[in-house]
């Protein structure tokens, strides 16, 4: 039997007398090898291997910009740590006692509000209980204008509070606060527009 030039794949049945077939080449451009390489190396364990195989192909060496859905090639993103020194700790807690709140004092000195809290828990400052914001009479007032048909968050815009403080004064107070548009309502219905 004859030796078979490269790429040839001889006929069914083998017969040697007959015309090879040579098997086509591959045909590659550089957005379906990619893809190729992807499928073969889609472990993020394998990184170094996909770089190897980017480079063989003469494909450039991919970074996090050029693909921002891809998150296996990227470190996660660490919080940074911001200690207070007992110097700024203490006029921390002093602006607090001071009648300074706690969130005011956590965006003033950078740090998140269980950081503040700590501080003062440390120190052994009482904290202030949260006082009311909204008095029976105003609450009555918000659920008129919420029951007339007004929003829940142009209600709480209107009387200077927050949508959540005043849904919370409303449970409170007995009045039924409608479930916002697509959200199962009591009955277990979606609540959404009619067209």
């Amino acid at each position: 039997m004859d030796a078979l030039p490269s790429g040839a794949m001889p006929r069914p049945g083998g017969l040697s007398k007959q015309k090879e077939i040579e098997a086509p080449e591959p045909v590659y451009d550089a957005r379906s090898s990619y893809v190729g390489l992807i499928q073969q190396c889609s472990n993020p364990g394998v990184r170094t291997r996909l770089a190897g195989l980017r480079a063989s192909a003469g494909l450039p060496h991919a970074s996090t910009t050029d693909r921002p859905w891809d998150t296996t090639t990227s470190s996660p993103i660490r919080q940074a740590q911001r200690r207070l020194s007992s110097v700024v700790a203490d006029e921390m807690t002093h602006a607090y006692v001071e009648g300074h709140s706690i969130d005011e004092l956590a965006q003033k000195y950078g740090v998140n509000r269980t950081t503040v809290i700590s501080h003062l828990d440390k120190r052994g400052i009482e904290r202030r209980r949260v006082v009311r914001k909204m008095t029976d009479e105003l609450v009555r007032d918000a659920a008129a204008d919420y029951e007339s048909g007004a929003s829940l968050a142009v209600v709480a815009r209107r009387f200077e509070i927050d949508g959540r403080t005043l849904g919370r004064e409303f449970r409170k107070a007995g009045v039924e606060v409608r479930p916002r548009r697509g959200w199962a309502s009591s009955d277990g219905s979606a609540d959404v527009l009619s067209e």
